[in-house]
């Protein structure tokens, strides 16, 4: 501000400081990320934030629920399907959790309508429970997502999910080997300046992508459109996905980048981030993580669409995990 050359008044100086001041400082409470202009990892308490997500990140992953609890994943084929502790079953359960055949999932497939019909008869006495009722026989109908409702045998959880034409049991121990021989996760040192903002230029319309899985099937996803964002001096772009369509707030980031096949996943890594009125999107890299197929074969990822590969090193985030591997992926930049 230039003062006048006249009228000089040391007190109403004062005063336009203090209200000048005042208007700073007031803005900056008001947006968490005015403190550092438009670098969002540089707000006070900021890398305590990364590593107490970090920390819930870990909580989830080895809980009873997590990733590392899965313990089966068993295709099914047409006919008789036998779910069971010997070893010539189609789905085997280990021999402490379940007799030698616990029931049998008759799977009907209609190639004209790519749609297959199961019916789940349980063994008497066997235990099967869904809602803590004991099964006798029903049908097994798949929700929007493509999973059927969850049985229990004893400690154990199955349920069937589809992927493309494919159909499979997925198991789930609490007592899993792979959750017990857990190596722990290892991640890169918070860098704030890894953390920045993206704008969405959305598609015009309803757009979907092919999103390619591990297992080998296609997946169709909605995308709404292209962030574009830049890290150093590099411009760079990322297509996002909806994991729910109803939740268009909630970007779902699939992405590879120089380190992956080497220093993380070859398969790549996930990042979600929220999207704003404005368009504007937080990607905030130090909170890439590993999927669940770097630690766990019997799981099916996504991998990144077609141009989620970022040609530079994005050293932030997770690192490849130091465990029995899951899936090997080695991308080809």
């Amino acid at each position: 501000m230039r003062w006048p050359a006249s009228g000089y008044n040391p007190g109403m100086k004062r005063l336009l400081l203090l209200l000048i001041v005042s208007s700073i400082f007031g803005a900056m409470a008001e947006s968490p990320h005015a403190a550092s202009g438009t670098a969002p990892g540089l707000v006070p308490g900021y890398v305590d934030s990364v590593n107490a997500w970090r920390a819930r990140r870990l909580a989830r992953l080895t809980s009873d629920g997590g990733w590392l609890t899965i313990s089966g994943l068993y295709w099914l084929e047409p006919g008789k399907n036998v779910l069971g502790s010997d070893p010539s079953a189609r789905v085997v359960f280990p021999k402490d959790a379940s007799p030698a055949k616990a029931g049998v999932i008759q799977l009907q497939f209609h190639p004209a309508t790519h749609a297959g019909e199961m019916v789940l008869t349980a063994v008497f006495g066997a235990g099967i429970k869904r809602d803590s009722v004991v099964v006798k026989q029903e049908p097994l109908t798949l929700d929007k997502d493509g999973s059927s409702p969850v049985y229990s045998l004893g400690r154990l959880k199955f349920w069937v999910i589809q992927r493309g034409q494919r159909y499979a049991v997925r198991v789930r121990d609490p007592e899993s080997s792979i959750r017990k021989r857990f190596a722990g996760l290892e991640n890169w040192p918070v860098n704030p300046a890894m953390c920045v903002e993206g704008q969405l230029k959305p598609n015009p319309k309803s757009t979907y992508v092919l999103v390619p899985n591990i297992v080998g099937y296609m997946d169709s996803m909605l995308a709404p459109g292209v962030v574009t964002f830049a890290l150093g001096d590099k411009s760079l772009s990322l297509t996002p996905v909806l994991e729910d369509p109803a939740d268009s707030t909630t970007l779902f980031f699939i992405f590879q980048d120089a380190t992956s096949g080497g220093e993380t996943y070859g398969g790549g890594r996930f990042l979600y981030g929220d999207l704003e009125p404005s368009g504007r999107v937080v990607l905030d890299f130090n909170k890439a993580y590993n999927p669940p197929c770097a630690f766990n074969p019997n799981t099916t990822c996504p991998l990144p669409p077609q141009g989620n590969v970022l040609p530079i090193a994005i050293k932030a985030g997770e690192k490849t995990y130091a465990g029995p591997p899951g899936h090997v992926f080695v991308p080809k930049h």
